[in-house]
C-alpha cells in the first residue's frame, strides 16, 4: 500500500511535465490542431497560432490557442480546405494582423466576414471565388491588399480606410461595387483593380485614378487618343473592341509604364508608344501577356521597339507620332 501512495504522488508532476512539454513542442515543430468548440482548425508555432480550416457554419475565431495568439489566418490547401462548403459568417479577432493566401478562397456560402479591426495585410487570393460574399468589415489598420484579394466576389459598397497604401493587380474585379468610399491619393494601384465594377463604369470614357493610372477605358471608339498626365496604363483595354475591327490607341509623352494585361483585344488593334514608356508587363518565363492581336508603332530606339523585338510583336518605326485631331 506504501508503494502505491508513493508511486501515486509523482502523477502530478508527470501531468504537469508531460502539459509542459506539449506546450514546449510547437517551438520544435509546428502542430496541427482542432477546436470542436469554435470548430476551427489550427496550426500552432512557437509564439503564435494560425487559423487554417472550419467546420461550422458560423464561424468565431478563439484569439488564443495553446495560450498563443491567434494572429493569423491561412489555408491547409485549397483542395483539402473543409469549410469552402460550409462557412457562412466568419469573425476575425483583434489579435489577427494577417489574413494570408487563399485563406478563403472559393469559400462558397461565404456570406459576412466580420472583425479584423487590426488586419494590416490582406494577402494573394484570400477571398478569391467567394460568390456570395457581400459584406466586409472596415478593416481600419489595413494597409495592403494584394492581387486577386477579394476578386469574383459580390460585394455592392467599399469602403477603405486612409491607412491603406497599395491595392495589387485585380484584387477587386468582377465584384457588384456600386458605392465606393476611398481616398487613393497615396495608394499604389496594381492593374485591373476594380475591372468590371459598376462604380468604375460610371467614371467617364478614361477611368483615371489618381495615381495616374488609367485603369479602364469605357468608351467605344476606334481611335482613342488618351489624355496627358495619364502616367500608366494598367489592364485599361482589357477585351476591348469586340465589335470593332481594328482599334488604333494613342499614349501621351506622360506616360512611363504599360502594365500586363492592358492590351487585350477582340480583334485588332495598333498601339502608337512614345519613348516615354520605359516599362511594360512581361513574365519571367519569358512570355509577355501585355499585347495581344495588337502591333506596335513606336520611334527608333525606344523600349517599345526593344520590346517588341524581343517578343516577337508586329511594330512599325516612325520618325515622329503624332496624333489625329479630335474629331478626324
Amino acid at each position: 500500500m506504501q508503494a502505491i501512495k508513493k508511486k501515486l504522488k509523482y502523477i502530478p508532476l508527470i501531468v504537469i511535465t508531460l502539459f509542459a512539454i506539449f506546450l514546449l513542442l510547437p517551438f520544435i515543430t509546428t502542430i496541427k490542431i482542432y477546436n470542436p468548440f469554435a470548430g476551427v482548425y489550427f496550426k500552432v508555432h512557437g509564439t503564435y497560432a494560425v487559423a487554417v480550416d472550419y467546420s461550422k457554419k458560423n464561424v468565431i475565431i478563439p484569439n488564443r490557442c495553446m495560450f498563443r495568439p491567434v494572429t493569423e489566418t491561412g489555408a491547409v490547401g485549397i483542395m483539402d480546405e473543409k469549410g469552402s462548403g460550409v462557412v457562412e459568417s466568419i469573425h476575425i479577432p483583434k489579435t489577427v494582423d494577417k489574413i494570408g493566401d487563399a485563406s478563403f478562397f472559393g469559400f462558397d456560402l461565404l456570406k459576412e466576414v466580420t472583425g479584423g479591426e487590426n488586419v494590416t495585410i490582406i494577402k494573394d487570393g484570400a477571398f478569391q471565388g467567394d460568390d456570395l460574399l457581400r459584406k466586409i468589415p472596415y478593416f481600419g489598420s489595413l494597409e495592403i491588399i494584394e492581387r486577386y484579394a477579394f476578386a469574383d466576389c459580390s460585394l455592392k459598397n467599399l469602403d477603405l480606410p486612409n491607412s491603406v497604401k497599395e491595392i495589387g493587380d485585380e484584387a477587386f474585379r468582377w465584384n457588384s461595387i456600386k458605392e465606393f468610399n476611398a481616398d487613393l491619393t497615396n495608394v499604389k494601384l496594381g492593374y485591373g483593380v476594380f475591372r468590371g465594377n459598376p462604380f468604375e463604369k460610371e467614371m467617364g470614357e478614361f477611368a483615371i485614378y489618381p495615381d495616374g493610372s488609367l485603369q479602364a477605358y469605357n468608351g467605344n471608339k476606334d481611335i482613342i487618343i488618351i489624355p496627358d498626365g495619364v502616367t500608366s496604363i494598367s489592364g485599361a483595354f482589357y477585351r476591348y473592341g469586340k465589335e470593332l475591327e481594328d482599334v488604333e490607341v494613342y499614349i501621351p509623352s506622360t506616360v512611363k509604364t504599360i502594365t500586363a494585361f492592358s492590351f487585350i483585344f477582340y480583334n485588332r488593334g495598333t498601339i502608337y508608344i512614345p519613348d516615354s514608356v520605359k516599362t511594360i508587363g512581361h513574365f519571367d518565363d519569358g512570355t509577355q501577356p501585355t499585347f495581344m492581336d495588337a502591333s506596335i508603332v513606336t520611334t527608333k530606339g525606344s523600349y517599345a521597339e526593344e520590346f517588341a523585338k524581343e517578343y516577337n510583336i508586329d511594330y512599325t518605326i516612325v520618325d515622329e507620332i503624332v496624333p489625329p485631331a479630335e474629331g478626324q
